[in-house]
């Protein structure tokens, strides 16, 4: 069975705990009480993506850069960047985008615009989103979307083509990733050919015979490389124009093949976890 293709054009259904976090935002009546988010905004942000960003404005020389904050919880991350950033005499511009309007009271003093609006990232359309397509599509120089947006989400490749869609030319976005593959016969035989898998069953063989880490960075490597192809596909189809340029930051910051899974259901299960950086080069 070939996979279904994903068309940034059309509005995909939110996903099961999507709808769970919306159903469960709306229900709690107190501010404390609001939706918690795993990280919340904090812990995810450590000091590499704030050099990053800070060093991303000053080759750029940007005083007021416009940045985007993607799945933003509290807000704790938007307060440490605007805190960051003003403290080498950097005003930034700060646009959040979450599941549901969640900023604290203290946050909310340092964010230009909340456009959360009980919406996942990956049901933005043209055709019945048009001002918040408006609002996002080619308008930020920073974009950051860590653990959010490219975990939250059945397609990480279109959630990394939307991150891409936000950026200004020379704009410049990370994006954590965490591409999981559950039902490996849903694959294609093209893209089982670029793994240089031959089927399910060899694929399965492959995860539970991994021996070592050079075999099991082989593997990883193939299926990062796929990915970021197809990434390409929505972004050379959407915008045939523009060019971009996509890379994994660290490899410390890919993550492991569950193979445990697979041996327990006896069916081919793997998740690479790794983060992007994303450049809008015209």
């Amino acid at each position: 069975m070939r996979p279904k293709i994903v068309n940034p054009k059309f509005q995909r259904k939110p996903t099961k705990s999507t709808k769970r976090i919306i159903e469960r935002s709306k229900k709690y009546k107190t501010k404390e009480q609001k939706e918690f988010w795993l990280f919340n905004g904090k812990e995810r942000l450590n000091q590499l993506y704030l050099d990053l960003l800070v060093n991303f404005c000053k080759k750029n020389k940007l005083k007021k850069p416009n940045i985007l904050v993607l799945g933003s919880g509290r807000g704790s991350e938007v307060t440490s960047i605007y805190q960051e950033l003003s403290s080498y005499g950097i005003k930034p511009k700060i646009d959040v985008f979450s599941l549901t309007k969640n900023l604290s009271t203290t946050t909310k003093k340092n964010v230009r615009k909340d456009l959360s609006s009980n919406l996942a990232f990956e049901q933005i359309n043209k055709q019945q989103h048009p001002k918040l397509v408006k609002a996002l599509k080619g308008r930020y120089d920073y974009t950051l979307g860590l653990m959010s947006v490219g975990y939250h989400t059945k397609h990480p490749e279109y959630s990394a083509f939307a991150t891409a869609s936000t950026l200004k030319k020379n704009g410049f976005a990370v994006l954590d990733v965490c591409k999981e593959f559950k039902a490996f016969p849903k694959l294609s035989e093209i893209e089982y050919d670029k793994l240089n898998l031959k089927s399910p069953e060899t694929l399965l063989s492959s995860l539970l015979n991994i021996k070592t880490n050079a075999q099991e960075n082989i593997l990883r490597r193939k299926v990062i490389s796929l990915f970021i192809k197809n990434v390409f596909k929505f972004l050379e189809k959407e915008y045939p124009k523009r060019k971009y340029e996509i890379q994994t930051i660290t490899s410390s910051q890919i993550g492991v093949f569950k193979k445990e899974y697979s041996e327990k259901h006896n069916a081919p299960f793997a998740s690479a976890e790794f983060t992007i950086e994303i450049k809008r080069l015209k």
